[in-house]
C-alpha cells in the first residue's frame, strides 16, 4: 500500500484496519490544532500541484509548526500500534 498526500481521516482508516479500538485510540491521542495544521498543509500541497497558478497560503514561517504536527501524528500512529 502506498500513501501519498493523505489526510488524517485516511490515516485513521488505515490504523483502524488493525481494529476499531486502534482507530479510536489514535483519534483520541491527536491534538486538534496538529490535525488542522497537517490537513491544511496536505490540501495546500494538492492545490499547488494540481491547480495551475495556485499559490500556497502556508508561509515558510508556518512550516516548522506543520512539520511538528506531522511528527506528532506519526508518533501517535507508532504509540497506538505498539501498545
Amino acid at each position: 500500500m502506498i500513501f501519498r498526500s493523505v489526510m488524517k481521516d485516511e490515516i485513521a482508516k488505515f490504523v483502524g484496519s488493525f481494529g476499531t479500538n486502534y482507530k479510536n485510540d489514535f483519534n483520541a491521542a491527536l491534538d486538534d490544532r496538529d490535525v488542522q495544521l497537517y490537513n491544511n498543509a496536505v490540501q495546500e500541497r494538492h492545490k499547488v500541484a494540481h491547480h495551475r497558478g495556485h499559490r500556497s497560503t502556508i508561509g515558510f514561517g508556518e512550516l516548522g509548526d506543520v512539520i511538528a504536527a506531522a511528527h506528532s501524528i506519526l508518533d501517535s500512529i507508532k504509540k497506538v500500534l505498539l501498545m
